[in-house]
């Protein structure tokens, strides 16, 4: 994997080397079985998740590099990498749902994008470990045939919550506490 990595000149975070190599498939395993007991990931779930695998920093540089070679294995890499992210940045963004405050988490737009995204982790962590050149283009394949349906969801289920919201308090201020939560709340949705 170094190898390809180095091949590609593409230096990841030492954890993204280290969750490609050992999968964290603990922490996986036991995810999957709690939302499969209960229909859910509790914040518990979420919260050992997301410190076996907090979502990785990536540059433009970094995705350029590694799409700039075109061979079989840094395809297979970059899936990995991919899958594991998925997996990462889905359960980061519901520990932000569980925190956001109650009236915006209530929302009908938020809660359908609530349950989408707990669907969504659960299918990823369901998603055997990509090991072939088959593997990564089933894994493409399905990626590819979601994107039209998630592109730009999150951004549309809050901006249309957060209006709601606004029109709901129109007037009134909103707490400083509350304000700081929906920012952050949001720079995170403009990232992902």
């Amino acid at each position: 994997m170094r190898r390809a990595l180095s091949q590609a000149k593409l230096r990841p975070p030492r954890r993204a080397i280290i969750r490609g190599l050992s999968g964290n498939t603990h922490a996986c395993e036991d995810a999957l079985r709690s939302y499969e007991r209960d229909g859910i990931f509790s914040p518990d779930t979420l919260a050992a998740l997301t410190a076996a695998m907090p979502p990785t920093p990536v540059s433009i540089n970094q995705l350029s590099m590694a799409g700039r070679r075109a061979s079989a294995d840094q395809s297979l890499l970059n899936a990995r990498f991919i899958h594991a992210e998925l997996i990462a940045r889905r359960a980061a963004m519901l520990q932000q749902f569980q925190q956001m405050p109650d009236e915006l988490a209530n929302a009908a737009g938020v809660q359908e994008l609530a349950k989408k995204y707990h669907e969504r982790l659960g299918s990823y962590l369901r998603t055997p470990y990509l090991r072939t050149a088959e593997d990564e283009q089933a894994f493409a394949s399905v990626m590819q045939s979601a994107l039209p349906e998630q592109l730009g969801e999150t951004r549309k289920a809050f901006g249309v919550s957060l209006a709601a919201l606004a029109a709901a308090h129109e007037g009134q201020r909103v707490p400083r506490e509350q304000q700081a939560a929906l920012y952050l709340l949001w720079m995170y949705v403009l990232w992902l």
